[in-house]
């Protein structure tokens, strides 16, 4: 057997590659920099030192050596990453990209399980840098999901190797798997749950299927919906469908992988799909909880010959599909815990209604024409002392009720302090007095425990929000003076 086709050989000679690549990078950045320094020297002996490993593994006679030797090569490769990555600080992607590259030479070149008998040393390589940094708890958690990664990567590859090894006729098929299954897993901790759907759909393509859709079960409905799809038929994805039909309800019932070779004669296919003339369909669980809420499907017209390589691809793919859904859910779970906190932070928790610091932020934002109302509950402390503070608080939420039930959705009502209200009616002009009188003749049409008195004022061209709340609230006080239950105030023309 020549150089050219024994394996070790091969292998040697890939990695003799990824090192003259890398050398010949190494040194033309180092002898780019502007400045001599140590960053300078350190790049350019570190390419040097690539330079000279790459001639060695080119020159040495691996055909006398078993695989095993092989496993020789990854310590002081991974040793060049860590002195890379401490000299030159590359961004975390590069960084995640050595250990890929690493992950399928591996796959490429060693037999099944190697990467798993390697993981621990690729874990430590790639902590090093940052626990000599000070910096370990970020690394730890990228670690938990790149090396990982890293490894079921090269152990996918290492099966679609061994499987396809000495059929020369497969070559091509063997380069599209390990491509698909590269664009897939690149950079995965770091992209949105749309860009990694994406990747996963352009992946499906890339193995020979026309159509893919990712479903979701809703058991709770008893149906199923599709959330993503390219290639199968409008009328098929736009529809919701029971969960005993189709394979997503069986991937449901079963939580593995289904293969159905000939969809026209499957009992639970759906019509729209069956009719489209898609034949072979392949799905698989994209949760690894069973049931799995949610299933990748693709899709042949005709007969497809499935492979367990491919098989094994294309559940890699839809754990892929998966991560990007549980992403997309924390983040969403994060969105609704971020809004509410938003929320919380404006609002009053015993009226409902905006606090002051909501107030204040609107007040901020008047527009000439915008009325400003000050409201005040009369008597007040007499109502606490005579009914007890129960009774004040039930007052108080009472008026915030009537408040939001009275005003438009545009305007605010915010409590402003005590028994004190804040109300905010933009662009209502020279109505703003007939408005604070209808307000409070609803309110006394409530018969309430106690009055209102308002002042209010309107918001003036070359105002401050401050001079436009000290006149609406110098009103307030002119109806307390004149006997209260009554609105004071000015909303001539501005």
């Amino acid at each position: 057997m020549s150089d050219r086709l024994d394996p070790r050989t091969e292998a040697a000679r890939r990695a003799a590659l990824f090192y003259l690549v890398g050398g010949l990078l190494a040194v033309s950045l180092g002898l780019g920099l502007a400045e001599a320094g140590a960053q300078r020297t350190a790049f350019v002996l570190l390419g040097s030192l690539d330079l000279l490993i790459a001639a060695l593994l080119h020159v040495l006679p691996w055909r006398r050596w078993p695989v095993a030797a092989l496993y020789a090569l990854i310590p002081p490769t991974l040793a060049v990453i860590v002195l890379f990555e401490l000299f030159g600080r590359e961004p975390p992607e590069v960084y995640f990209a050595f250990f890929m590259v690493v992950g399928i030479w591996i796959g490429l070149s060693l037999p099944r399980f190697a990467a798993l008998k390697v993981s621990p040393l690729l874990f430590v390589a790639y902590l090093a840098p940052a626990l000599i940094r000070g910096e370990g708890h970020g690394a730890l958690l990228a670690a938990l999901t790149d090396i990982p990664l890293c490894v079921v990567t090269a152990e996918v590859i290492a099966r679609v190797v061994a499987d396809l090894e000495g059929a020369r006729g497969e070559a091509e098929r063997r380069a599209r798997i390990l491509h698909a299954i590269t664009l897939a897993s690149r950079d995965i901790s770091r992209l949105s749950s749309a860009e990694v759907i994406a990747r996963v759909f352009d992946s499906v393509r890339m193995l020979g299927f026309e159509a893919a859709a990712l479903t979701v079960a809703e058991p709770e409905r008893g149906v199923f919906r599709i959330a993503h799809c390219f290639g199968f038929p409008e009328e098929f994805t736009q529809g919701v469908y029971p969960l005993q039909d189709g394979v997503t309800g069986q991937v449901w019932r079963e939580a593995q992988t289904v293969v159905v070779a000939n969809y026209r004669a499957y009992p639970a296919a759906v019509p729209a799909l069956r009719d489209s003339g898609f034949d072979f369909l392949i799905a698989a669980p994209a949760t690894p909880v069973p049931p799995p809420r949610s299933v990748l499907i693709a899709g042949h017209r005709r007969h497809y010959r499935l492979t367990d390589e491919l098989r094994d691809a294309f559940e890699l793919l839809a754990a892929h599909a998966g991560i990007a859904l549980e992403n997309a859910r924390q983040f969403e779970q994060e969105q609704d815990r971020a809004r509410a906190f938003r929320e919380s932070a404006l609002r009053d928790a015993l009226t409902g209604l905006g606090n002051r610091r909501h107030a204040d932020a609107v007040l901020a934002n008047l527009q000439p024409a915008d009325g400003v109302v000050m409201l005040d509950l009369d008597r007040f402390k007499e109502v606490n002392d005579r009914d007890g503070h129960a009774a004040g608080d039930a007052l108080l939420r009472e008026l915030g009720e009537f408040l939001r039930l009275s005003l438009r959705p545009q305007d605010l009502a915010a409590r402003y302090g005590g028994e004190e209200f804040v109300l905010v009616i933009p662009a209502i002009g020279a109505g703003l007095g007939h408005v604070v009188e209808r307000l409070l003749a609803a309110w006394r049409a409530r018969t309430p425990r106690t009055t209102l008195s308002a002042g209010f004022a309107l918001h003036r061209s070359g105002d401050s929000p401050q001079e436009t709340l000290r006149r609406a609230d110098a009103a307030l006080y002119q109806a307390k003076r004149s006997g209260r239950d009554r609105a004071c105030g000015e909303s001539a023309a501005w």
